[in-house]
């Protein structure tokens, strides 16, 4: 298969400065006031397009005429045809596609601007590397903890020149030691509102990257990675192209060298002078009676911000006391402290971190926090301790879940503020340095507010589960109360939660982590008892089995919860397992038994007077009547259901009706009707965010302009199709989409495209064992081999084929594949053979709604083979007889009737020595 960039050096200047946004036609052709016709015709070089649109081309894309390859031929030597003049209200319009987008994660750290004390140099020499670099700049700030490398990350994330020259957003990830990387990736996709229900294989995280290189490469955009610790982490969020630059910051020089190398600034610890100033913001008066004192202090604690600000505020609270402490005594105790935690180092049940690893570089810190800790009241300790339960920065946490957890009052939290060791991410909300809670976390936690926290989060997590605004800055609160569940056997809490939790999780894409949740969740509901919990559980996990293609489980878990219910009479949501135990069957190649379930599951959605289950469920049955053939069946049933779905409001279920009707009109024959179907379902899908759907509907309206003869615009459709499906790893649709492509590389003539494409989809439909799409598959790569003249192979592929086609009692798909048999037997001039594939093609269709079709070609190939036998007159008779029954099928097919009688006429002048139609 080519690459992307080698199809792309083919295309037309205009598509590719399109792709390169990963906008689709319709939106192209939505932001251009015009309609996806005209935008395909202009890429095709069929049209040239007016001076208005041609201005606002060059205005959208910021290139003139002549690089986007639409200078009409009179303009070649214009420069006012290379120039746009200007379009205010259009450049407004784009403007409003394209907003500046500041990540709402950056931190607020307005409240500490003297954590920039000394950096100003700097910050300078930063900022300048980030404005003047041409080329992707790969910036890296190191240095120890607490020497202020975020402060300066959002000092310049929040500058008003840096926002200016990353017009298109700045973006922000905080990784920590142990990140999410695929949720904190899924997150950025949200953000750039790049579809998130991805699904969970091994190349998840290089595909998310893929996906948002694709988005961002073309646009100038800041990424900030805050605080690394691994390299292959950072690298994950390395997504973006020429005009972006990237900014990391990290403890470990090593991995700066290696993400940047010259592009790494060391954060030094803070000059003696401005060590001091910052201690005398907090105790100007003991800085000024004795210099000397706070000096050796500077120096103490390294010149550390952090450690400086914990000693500021733990000295500015003893001032206040009757008998103020000394600066000398200060150090006396900093000292001792430190001896004490180089002896005895902080234990801790996380595994260690890169302080208790190394723990004689950074002991002056530990030493500062031990000293702030030890002067706090017991109530104030125990909250603290009470709060490593949460995550540690880069996380944060919300006062209402602090005060909840730890039980205590506003005012302990302001203690802890006050002396530094709690800090403010923004307004309401709290996070604790890594160090600081290491420290903290040597105090054991009471599984007492370890409940409250499972409690309080997970019942955010039900109160909250539709409105993500509000879940995305709890997310990783909420999965650490679930591992907390986890360890402490709440069960009925585990139980009570994983619906709405794997909702979220589906969201992100988190498949993986949501099966282990969910096995989790499946033992506690077997530990308590809980038949009801199980059903729920199990139509979960058959759920997001049927997302990972993984239909044998979608048929055991859906079998298991069926049998529960039956066995506890729990009939709840009997219908729902019964459409997942179909959609099993279904893709097993049990159509039968999918017919079976969706129609007990009708009866009790009828029954319940759940209509929107049951116009999900006349869907699927039309797809399986559709499938066998039972045209009119499928069509009662698909009206049946749109006019469900229309009465209860199911936008969601509409887009799968339509779907289902526009592949109908399809098998009729009917393209302008079928286009008309799937135009509406797309819209919806866009604008309902259904990203699973999207997939098929373009691959549905691919088809119909392949029909129809539009090759460019069904490529375009394809190819929008693959990018979307790849990106989101529904391996079902990616295969479906390239047999589809394949299709249109054989109309076009170019097999050996065909081929590459046909091998990569058969390769998936065999490893997913998808058998309603496995036979259409052979099909096609026995076609393009037989025209090939690779007749044995063809052959091969056709008889495997048949043979699934018949045991899935696929009646059209049979007709097909005979008729592609009788075509490779008659090239290869098998002439016997030929003429009973054509025969047996004729009678598997008789009664049929759709025989029309299948019986003229086989009539057809009938003929020519008479015509070879010097049989003329009984090949003129057939010949006929197939093009009358040509002339009968639907309007829509007009231009196939006029090939067919072009080809007629070529073979009566060739082969029956007959007057030609015309004449």
């Amino acid at each position: 298969m080519f690459t992307r960039e080698i199809y792309r050096m083919k295309s037309h200047p205009l598509k590719r400065e399109r792709q390169a946004r990963n906008w689709s036609l319709s939106r192209m052709a939505e932001i251009l006031d015009t309609n996806v016709r005209t935008v395909s015709r202009w890429e095709n070089g069929q049209a040239t397009p007016s001076p208005t649109y041609r201005e606002r081309l060059c205005l959208l894309f910021e290139k003139n005429a002549r690089e986007l390859g639409i200078l009409p031929d009179s303009a070649e030597k214009s420069v006012e045809a290379e120039t746009p003049r200007a379009a205010p209200l259009f450049q407004s319009k784009i403007l409003k596609h394209t907003p500046l987008l500041v990540d709402p994660q950056i931190p607020d750290i307005t409240e500490r601007a003297s954590s920039l004390l000394g950096r100003e140099t700097l910050l300078a020499q930063v900022k300048h590397r980030l404005l003047h670099n041409n080329r992707a700049a790969l910036t890296a700030l190191n240095g120890l903890p607490g020497v202020g490398k975020t402060a300066l990350a959002v000092a310049l994330a929040t500058d008003q020149e840096i926002q200016a020259r990353f017009r298109d957003g700045i973006l922000w990830v905080g990784l920590g030691p142990r990140p999410n990387v695929h949720a904190l990736l899924t997150r950025w996709c949200m953000l750039l509102t790049i579809p998130h229900s991805l699904a969970a294989n091994a190349n998840d995280r290089e595909e998310l990257g893929k996906a948002l290189h694709t988005v961002i490469r073309s646009r100038r955009m800041l990424l900030v990675i805050d605080d690394a610790w691994i390299l292959e982490d950072a690298l994950a969020f390395q997504v973006g192209g020429g005009q972006c630059a990237h900014l990391l910051t990290t403890r470990q020089p090593q991995l700066a060298y290696a993400f940047a190398q010259d592009g790494t600034f060391l954060v030094p610890e803070l000059n003696e002078a401005d060590g001091l100033s910052l201690l005398a913001r907090f105790i100007p008066q003991m800085v000024e009676q004795d210099p000397e004192g706070a000096r050796a202090l500077v120096q103490s604690v390294g010149s550390l911000p952090l450690a400086l600000v914990l000693m500021g505020k733990y000295l500015a609270t003893q001032t206040h006391s009757k008998q103020p402490y000394q600066l000398q005594d200060v150090l006396s105790t900093l000292h001792r402290t430190e001896l004490h935690l180089r002896e005895h180092k902080p234990l801790s049940d996380e595994p260690l971190t890169e302080e208790q690893a190394n723990p004689l570089p950074f002991s002056p810190l530990y030493a500062a926090v031990a000293m702030s800790v030890q002067q706090l009241s017991p109530q104030a300790r125990h909250v603290l301790s009470t709060l490593t339960i949460f995550p540690p920065k880069p996380n944060n946490f919300s006062e209402e879940a602090a005060l909840t957890v730890s039980q205590a009052d506003v005012e302990t939290l302001d203690e802890l503020w006050d002396i530094g060791l709690l800090e403010s991410n923004r307004p309401g909300r709290y996070m604790l340095h890594q160090v600081v809670a290491s420290y903290a976390r040597t105090q054991s936690i009471d599984s007492e507010s370890q409940r409250r926290f499972v409690s309080y989060m997970l019942h955010y997590l039900l109160e909250h589960v539709h409105n993500y605004e509000m879940l995305e800055p709890e997310l990783k609160n909420i999965y650490a109360a679930f591992d907390t569940s986890l360890a402490l056997g709440m069960q009925q809490e585990m139980v009570q939660s994983i619906t709405s939790l794997v909702t979220i999780m589906r969201t992100q894409g988190l498949y993986n982590q949501a099966d282990q949740y969910l096995r989790s969740a499946l033992q506690a509901a077997l530990e308590i008892a809980d038949p009801s919990g199980q059903i729920v559980i199990l139509r979960d996990l058959a759920t997001f089995a049927e997302l990972r293609g993984d239909y044998t489980q979608v048929l055991q878990y859906a079998r298991r919860a069926l049998s529960l219910a039956r066995q506890h009479q729990l009939f709840a949501d009997l219908s729902g397992i019964l459409t997942l135990l179909g959609c099993g069957f279904f893709h097993c190649g049990k159509h039968q038994a999918a017919s079976t379930s969706f129609t007990e599951g009708l009866r009790l959605a009828r029954q319940e007077e759940n209509y929107q289950r049951a116009s999900i469920l006349l869907a699927y049955l039309s797809r399986i009547a559709r499938y066998q053939g039972q045209y009119a069946q499928a069509e009662i049933y698909a009206q049946e259901g749109l006019v469900l779905a229309r009465q209860t409001d199911s936008q969601e279920t509409l887009s799968q009706l339509l779907l289902s009707l526009a592949a109908l009109s399809i098998r009729r024959g009917n393209y302008d009707q079928a286009e008309q179907h799937a135009l509406e379902g797309l819209v919806l899908a866009r604008r309902l965010g259904q990203h699973e759907q999207l997939g098929i509907l373009l691959s549905t309206l691919g088809c119909v302009a392949t029909h129809q003869g539009n090759y460019a615009l069904a490529e375009g459709y394809f190819q929008e199709g693959l990018t979307l499906t790849r990106r989101a790893g529904r391996l079902a649709q990616v295969c479906d989409l390239l047999t589809n492509a394949g299709v249109l590389a054989i109309k076009r003539a170019e097999y050996a495209q065909a081929e590459r494409y046909l091998d990569e989809g058969l390769q998936l439909a065999r490893q997913l064992k998808l058998s309603p799409l496995l036979p259409f598959l052979l099909m096609c790569f026995g076609q393009v081999e037989g025209l090939l003249r690779k007749f044995n192979q063809a052959l091969a592929y056709l008889q495997e084929g048949l043979e699934i086609a018949r045991q899935l009692g696929a009646t059209w798909l049979i007709c097909d594949i005979l008729i592609n048999q009788g075509e490779v037997y008659l090239k290869n001039q098998q002439l016997d053979n030929a003429s009973k594939a054509f025969h047996l093609a004729i009678t598997a269709d008789a009664g049929k709604e759709h025989d029309l079709r299948w019986t003229a070609i086989a009539l057809y190939g009938l003929s020519r083979i008479a015509a070879l036998q010097g049989n003329r007159a009984e090949a003129y008779r057939l010949g006929r007889e197939s093009l009358n029954l040509a002339s009968a099928l639907p309007a829509d097919r007009s231009e196939e009737i006029k090939r067919w009688q072009q080809s007629f006429s070529e073979q009566e002048d060739i082969l029956y020595d007959a007057p030609s139609i015309e004449s």
